[in-house]
């Protein structure tokens, strides 16, 4: 997986196997014809692309079950992901730290790891971390954790 600003990735994106744009227009150069009895000049993506309506500075609305289907094909399929937005920043940070939770980071360590290690301004604003956290909070319930309640 690599992540950034949007103009970074176009750069490396033939390296790929999926691309995870979070800038809700695709980046790939193709036609699209919606209508059936044109679709034969429809051209398909050069490669996968997840295209998210994600506004700047906010957050999209998937569950945390969208993020861990996202790990379980990565896994299942060994793709590498490109995971980019406009800046790199809010919406890519808070992306990744999404991933990270899903397997199996907490929330604050997460955010922590994301400005530490990928760049100090992710994660913009406090709608972006309360959505991280909102998808730490709907992990499954582990078999230890229902002997305890």
């Amino acid at each position: 997986m690599w992540a950034g600003a949007e103009s970074n990735c176009l750069r490396r994106m033939g390296t790929f196997q999926l691309l995870l744009n979070l800038t809700g227009t695709s980046v790939l150069s193709r036609h699209i014809v919606p209508v059936v009895e044109l679709q034969r000049w429809e051209e398909p993506a050069a490669l996968p692309e997840i295209v998210l309506d994600w506004p700047d500075m906010g957050v999209v609305t998937l569950p945390r079950q969208f993020w861990e289907e996202l790990v379980a094909h990565l896994t299942k399929t060994q793709r590498k992901m490109l995971v980019f937005c406009v800046g790199g920043h809010g919406r890519t940070g808070t992306a990744l730290a999404c991933l990270m939770v899903v397997c199996g980071w907490t929330s604050e360590d997460a955010i922590a790891w994301i400005r530490a290690n990928y760049c100090r301004s992710a994660i913009e604003t406090r709608e972006q971390e309360r959505y991280i956290l909102e998808i730490e909070r709907h992990s499954p319930i582990t078999r230890n954790q229902e002997r305890e309640l």
